[in-house]
């Protein structure tokens, strides 16, 4: 008996010792394996929202910038010396021709399938067709009358310097849908002889397929879905040509709202924003094009929509939409949550050898068991120390993701998300606050003279200058290539004025880095104040308003917006 009892003892002894050594091991192998696996996935997973949203901002920022593109090439058209000569020399032999060069034009462009000139009784006076890249003058037999098209009705309705913009559809001849696809946007505006009677109009069918194609070499950098939906949520850039133009083959079915009813609902509820359901991840901006070629372009003009009505802000919009689906993101965490499984069952395993083995040595090696609770303890520092470090790294890439690499100040998002704070706490307590928009002058020449690497260089020291001179309350940020923005809190217009002519002075004293002698630099300020609690969107506006103000008043100069 005595015998048994011993034995069984030390078998108990052993269990105890065994779990002992190895439980508390485990239990922090686990803990912080887990820990350091979360905090990966977190950070991956916000490296990817914050690259899904710059990718958006970029794709509509592309967008915007083709909408420029053809508002500019209608203004110089409709202005071009060659028309204003025909249509003030009203001889018939000559009313009907084009300015000799239009064809050259187009061959240049490129981009538009018909250049026209439309008298005020809907006569083509001139046509030019792209034909196949391969530009050629209509015959005058063969100039039609579009008196009863609609982009006619509408263009012509306009007043000076008003300018009009379809929808982006697919061209139709014949009451039929051209094939191959051909998408379309037709912008037009009138157009006046020298005693400003109106003459007609200038129409430009714009090859829309330019737009789709701007949208994926813009977005290709992400591996997401990006679609370009239309105000009734059909697809013009989507998951599959058969899904595409769904409006144009009254096909409702072939829709977004049809697809994912709930996910078009949060579309319309905002402008842009970013969410994740069982599908996966959204990311989506609003297009206004009608009110970005304004804004962007001519200011003082007024946009018009197909049915000839002032159009408001929602009227006419395409929704840019990056969508990753589920699977994809689930793919990433589970091939690291299988590399962290593999490596703690290794760990666990060889833990659980050496912990077998040293219970079995317990009761006669004491130095042994002292050994390897010095090895617990170190263990366990060395497992608290990288948990440490993993977690500043993740408060380092968090911070990273709110800084511009560049200069050091707030990113766009950074900016404006402290903005809002600031015009939330100035409406709470009924305070004010002013923003300055900043644009170094002649920028792109600086790049093209010297060097993008002595462009990032001016645009470090203008953000060390602005660092210097600025406030401690106040916040800076770079909000695009050469622009800066800083907001000023409990500030009101005067004092704002102050601080952008002491910075404008500043920035007279920074030079082109590394050129010999040092080529002096100047930035145009934009100044506006809040006033009976506007958003910060609409003060951010009215500095942006100012600042072009100030280039267009020769620039190095301080204006501000009432």
């Amino acid at each position: 008996m005595p015998r048994i009892n011993n034995a069984q003892n030390l078998k108990k002894q052993f269990w105890k010792h065994l779990a002992v050594l190895f439980l508390p091991i485990a239990t922090i192998i686990i803990a912080a394996a887990y820990l350091t696996f979360k905090s990966e996935v977190d950070l991956d997973d916000a490296k990817l929202r914050s690259s899904e949203q710059a990718t958006v901002y970029v794709g509509e920022r592309a967008i915007n910038s083709k909408i420029q593109t053809f508002i500019t090439d209608l203004t110089y058209l409709a202005s071009e010396d060659g028309l204003l000569t025909l249509i003030n020399d009203e001889l018939p032999e000559k009313y009907q021709l084009p300015p000799a060069d239009w064809p050259v034009f187009s061959d240049i462009k490129g981009a538009y399938d018909q250049i026209r000139w439309i008298d005020t009784n809907g006569q083509e006076r001139a046509r030019v067709n792209f034909n196949n890249n391969n530009p050629i003058m209509v015959p005058r037999e063969k100039l039609q009358n579009k008196s009863g098209r609609y982009y006619f009705t509408d263009t012509i309705k306009l007043k000076r310097n008003e300018f009009f913009i379809s929808p982006l559809d697919l061209n139709m001849e014949r009451g039929k849908i051209e094939v191959p696809k051909k998408p379309m946007i037709r912008i037009g505006m009138p157009i006046f002889n020298n005693n400003g009677d109106k003459k007609g109009i200038v129409l430009l069918n714009y090859f829309g397929e330019n737009i789709l194609t701007e949208l994926k070499q813009a977005t290709s950098t992400s591996n997401s879905n990006s679609w370009l939906i239309n105000k009734e949520g059909y697809w013009l850039k989507g998951p599959s040509e058969e899904l595409e133009w769904g409006f144009m083959y009254e096909n409702p079915e072939a829709s977004i709202p049809n697809h994912y009813p709930s996910v078009w609902q949060k579309l319309i509820l905002s402008d842009h924003d970013q969410f994740e359901d069982k599908r996966g991840l959204w990311t989506y901006t609003t297009i206004f094009p009608l009110v970005a070629s304004v804004k962007q372009n001519r200011p003082n003009q007024k946009a018009f929509t197909a049915t000839g009505s002032n159009l408001s802000k929602n009227g006419f919009f395409w929704k840019l939409v990056l969508f990753r689906p589920s699977h994809d993101l689930d793919s990433s965490v589970w091939e690291k949550a299988t590399k962290y499984s593999i490596a703690i069952f290794i760990l666990l395993s060889a833990m659980f050898i050496g912990s077998w083995r040293l219970a079995s040595a317990w009761g006669s090696l004491k130095k042994t068991r002292n050994k390897l609770d010095d090895l617990n303890k170190k263990l366990e520092s060395k497992i608290n120390e990288r948990t440490k470090e993993l977690i500043e790294a993740r408060k380092q890439a968090e911070k990273k993701a709110m800084t511009d690499e560049l200069t050091g100040l707030h990113n766009r998002r950074s900016f404006l998300m402290l903005g809002n704070v600031i015009q939330k706490q100035a409406k709470r307590n009924k305070s004010l606050f002013s923003i300055i928009m900043i644009d170094i002058d002649f920028f792109k020449k600086i790049n093209d003279t010297y060097g993008h690497g002595i462009g990032d260089e001016t645009i470090k020291d203008f953000s060390e200058k602005i660092k210097a001179l600025i406030r401690e309350s106040d916040i800076a940020g770079r909000v695009g290539g050469e622009e800066f923005c800083i907001i000023l809190p409990e500030t009101d217009l005067e004092r704002a004025l102050k601080l952008a002519e002491k910075l404008r002075l500043g920035f007279t004293e920074i030079g082109i880095p590394s050129i010999n002698p040092i080529e002096k630099l100047t930035a145009s300020l934009g100044v506006a104040e809040s006033k009976q609690n506007p958003s910060l969107d609409d003060v951010i506006s009215r500095a942006d308003s100012a600042l072009y103000k100030a280039k267009n008043q020769g620039r190095n100069k301080v204006v501000s917006h009432p």
